[in-house]
């Protein structure tokens, strides 16, 4: 029964915003999404939260530190026996006054007790809870686009907390190579180039321009302050395209997944070939313009591509860091990568815990050689030429193409930075 209503929610928040405007938004968090994420609302224990007197409203604007809320009312939290708890009931199309189609919004959810106040803000002068969620970005779409390309995508949840106990929030953007972290307020910066090793970079004012990551591959970002951690980590990479082939797979979630968007402006006759499970797709890049299969395809959190370049480039990628995923990989080929920005093994007691079944193979281009490496499982583990040295790593020579065969169900495996447990017939991958 449980699962029906689920159901019911799901279909009627997507199939109500079919008759959406060209400059709006889904306003709800109990959609299908493409990406995995926990997008729920929670509350100071860390439950999903439920109760008509809180209400969830939209922020919106061009600039980070000047959010408006839309025109229309607020939704409310479902009921206290509801079977979705953590959702809104009230939402649907936002319209986002003074934009269009194709650009770029900035957008904020805020949620309060409204026993305490009609507004956030007197919610939290008259000493009520309020959650204000990171700042995301939405790129409105063409009219007529599917519904699926409304869904708030970059939303990653919010956790309600007595104002003085609410965790500080992160964005990342990156202009002309410049790298500017956002948040509110002054706090003290700490970076990492493996989210493990952690250095401080000082007390900082938004917006906070790291110089030294003009010189650095990559390098993550949170907000450390005494005891208190920013509710999320934002980070960057680079990756380098030569002459030739690049297999490439896309570890965060970006402010814009349309691959137009994440290469605006590479060298003329760049190709692309994003997989979908049976062929390639093609889009190149030609006298200023992309042309081909699909100019709004998207390269989600864990997905691939292969990109074809003449002249060699460089592109950086910005976004959240996904820390807690569930990607799934259906029987058959796929290209895909690692959610998380690091390098692991794909065996190993450090490594993926990847849960071959007999028949398996994986297979990872090496751009020097143009060839394969090759791994198979065959009912005892998996061999091949680099048999226990194959990564799933962050940029270049990372991405995977596995060759999944339909197997029996198998136990989750043990707690690591990236796990994975067998599905039938798929694949799910786990990130933590």
């Amino acid at each position: 029964m449980k699962s029906a209503s689920l159901v019911s929610v799901l279909w009627f928040g997507a199939a109500a915003f079919l008759l959406g405007a060209e400059n709006s938004v889904n306003f709800n968090n109990a959609v299908p999404f493409r990406t995995p994420g926990d997008r729920l609302v929670r509350g100071v224990d860390g439950q999903p939260l439920v109760g008509t007197n809180y209400w969830v409203q939209l922020y919106y604007g061009s600039a980070l530190d000047a959010l408006i809320p839309v025109d229309s009312a607020p939704a409310r939290l479902r009921v206290p026996a509801t079977v979705v708890p953590g959702t809104w009931s009230g939402g649907g199309t936002r319209t986002l006054n003074g934009f269009m189609s194709g650009q770029t919004v900035w957008l904020q959810l805020r949620v309060w007790d409204s026993t305490f106040g009609p507004t956030p803000e007197q919610a939290q002068s008259a000493g009520g809870s309020v959650a204000r969620s990171s700042v995301f970005s939405y790129t409105i779409p063409p009219l007529g686009s599917a519904p699926s390309a409304y869904f708030m995508e970059n939303f990653g949840g919010v956790s309600l907390l007595t104002p003085e106990g609410a965790p500080p929030t992160l964005s990342i953007t990156s202009t002309n190579g410049i790298v500017h972290i956002i948040f509110t307020g002054q706090h003290t910066i700490e970076a990492s180039e493996d989210l493990s090793a952690w250095v401080s970079l000082g007390s900082q004012s938004s917006p906070f321009a790291d110089a030294a990551a003009a010189t650095l591959e990559k390098r993550f970002y949170r907000i450390h302050d005494g005891d208190t951690f920013s509710a999320n980590l934002v980070g960057f990479y680079r990756v380098h395209f030569g002459v030739g082939y690049t297999f490439l797979g896309n570890h965060l979630r970006l402010p814009d997944h349309r691959v137009t968007e994440i290469f605006p402006a590479p060298p003329n006759n760049t190709q692309v070939f994003p997989f979908n499970r049976y062929s390639y797709l093609l889009l190149t890049y030609t006298d200023g313009l992309w042309e081909g299969d699909d100019l709004e395809m998207r390269l989600w959190p864990g997905d691939g591509l292969v990109v074809s370049a003449v002249t060699p480039f460089s592109a950086i990628f910005a976004g959240e860091v996904i820390l807690n995923s569930i990607k799934d990989l259906n029987a058959g080929f796929s290209l895909t990568s690692s959610m998380t920005p690091q390098s692991l093994p794909l065996t190993g007691p450090n490594g993926l815990d990847f849960p071959a079944s007999n028949g398996d193979q994986i297979f990872q281009y090496n751009p020097e050689s143009g060839g394969y490496l090759f791994n198979a499982f065959h009912g005892w583990g998996l061999g091949g030429r680099q048999r226990r040295h194959s990564t799933c790593a962050a940029g270049r020579r990372k991405l995977l193409r596995l060759q999944a065969v339909t197997g029996d169900v198998g136990s989750p495996a043990i707690s690591r930075p990236i796990v994975a447990i067998r599905i039938t017939p798929s694949f799910r991958v786990k990130t933590s």
